[in-house]
């Protein structure tokens, strides 16, 4: 039997049914918890209150990732506790990992009765829920936003077909995060989490956390990837690699000239890997002085926002866009007649697959290149940190398995 701590039962009538049956005593609230501390008072009332109950069962909502952590190690012999809202949401797929007996999923979102809910397909096919359990260990994306974020789907794919005992979830982090998640993970999750993916705005504001970097990760200034070594967390950066041999798929950028638009950690990756292949790099961002700062960084052109229709006017063989301007809106920072046929046009966004640019870029008849083919390739690069996978060919094998998941 389960009943609601807060219910209208008399206290004598559910403390005899407690004698006779098993039973959960539940607490459910939409309003997230101030402190840690609050939810083992809560607890702790709830059992003196019921001291037969067989279990206690907390299902509350979240400010943040640490609070989802933070409520998942709870769970024991006793207790249940269950993350809940949206930013609790990706605890659901994690519950396994902390020993918790139950969880509740609908059918699919339609009937999805609490915020944060995965609906039981999403939990059994993507997440391979059935055989998640304690020794299974974290991989996972940090940043904010991460909902368009296809990095479950394809990680998750891959660690299936390797028969890893890992889970690859989506954790909406903000940067105010970073010093609780680095406490805990070093303190009180010592040997479940394997490694992450890093997205913005945490490339660079991370990295003073890390207790070391590769070398390119040190060059760029910004990782994309951290792993846990012997207790030591280490950084990383596969955006360069993957948007360059996603480049070199179709040409290569030896003596090509390329404009990044952007300045930021991703554009730094891969005007740092452009560079190294031999490429003319220029950069061209709306705030000049970022251009500036990265030109000089690296010893490249740069150009101010206002100048790049006369720039594409010169002699220019490939265009990145690695700004997030066309995730959420149909917009491009590239006027449509400013485009060459000649051009390979290339934007970082993954999602949607044709951004504004790529549409337009398409219409003039310019090669194109989306950025799930950059997301793929610099994807099959992080298992090098997270598994040594280094093997060529093992690698191209990795790709075609990711590319077949977002089929």
């Amino acid at each position: 039997m389960s009943w609601e701590f807060s219910s209208d039962i008399p206290k004598e009538l559910s403390i005899e049914l407690l004698k006779q049956r098993k039973c959960i005593v539940t607490y459910h609230s939409q309003i997230p918890f101030e402190t840690i501390e609050q939810v083992h008072g809560l607890i702790n009332q709830i059992r003196q209150t019921y001291p037969d109950a067989t279990y206690v069962k907390i299902a509350i909502a979240c400010k943040n990732s640490i609070d989802v952590f933070q409520l998942l190690k709870m769970n024991n012999h006793q207790t249940i506790a269950i993350p809940m809202g949206e930013n609790g949401s990706f605890g659901r797929a994690l519950l396994p990992l902390f020993n918790c007996p139950i969880s509740f999923a609908p059918a699919d979102n339609e009937y999805a009765n609490a915020p944060g809910q995965m609906p039981i397909t999403e939990l059994v096919h993507k997440y391979k829920y059935p055989k998640l359990n304690a020794s299974t260990q974290i991989l996972g994306l940090l940043g904010f936003p991460v909902d368009l974020s296809f990095g479950d789907v394809i990680h998750n794919a891959v660690l299936d077909k390797l028969n890893k005992k890992a889970i690859y979830i989506k954790i909406p982090f903000q940067t105010d995060e970073l010093p609780s998640f680095f406490d805990i993970s070093q303190n009180q999750f010592t040997t479940q989490f394997l490694g992450f993916s890093v997205t913005m705005p945490l490339k660079e504001t991370i990295v003073p956390h890390l207790k070391e970097l590769s070398f390119d990760a040190h060059q760029i200034g910004a990782v994309n990837t951290i792993v846990k070594v012997n207790g030591v967390w280490i950084g990383s950066n596969t955006d360069g690699i993957g948007a360059l041999n996603a480049l070199e798929d179709v040409k290569p950028v030896i003596n090509q000239h390329i404009v990044i638009l952007g300045a930021g950690a991703t554009a730094k990756a891969i005007a740092y890997e452009a560079k190294k292949r031999g490429a003319h790099v220029t950069i061209v961002n709306r705030t000049y002085s970022k251009a500036k700062f990265l030109a000089d960084k690296f010893s490249i052109e740069c150009f101010k926002f206002d100048d790049l229709p006369s720039l594409l006017n010169q002699t220019v063989n490939i265009l990145i866009n690695a700004t997030n301007v066309g995730m959420t809106t149909k917009q491009s920072l590239v006027d449509k007649h400013s485009l060459k046929k000649s051009m390979l046009v290339m934007d970082v966004i993954s999602n949607p697959k044709k951004t504004k640019l790529l549409k337009d870029a398409e219409q003039i008849g310019c090669t194109i290149i989306s950025g799930q083919s950059m997301l793929l390739h610099q994807a099959v690069e992080q298992y090098r940190y997270w598994y040594n996978i280094v093997n060529e060919a093992e690698k191209k094998d990795l790709l075609a398995t990711m590319a077949k998941s977002l089929t």
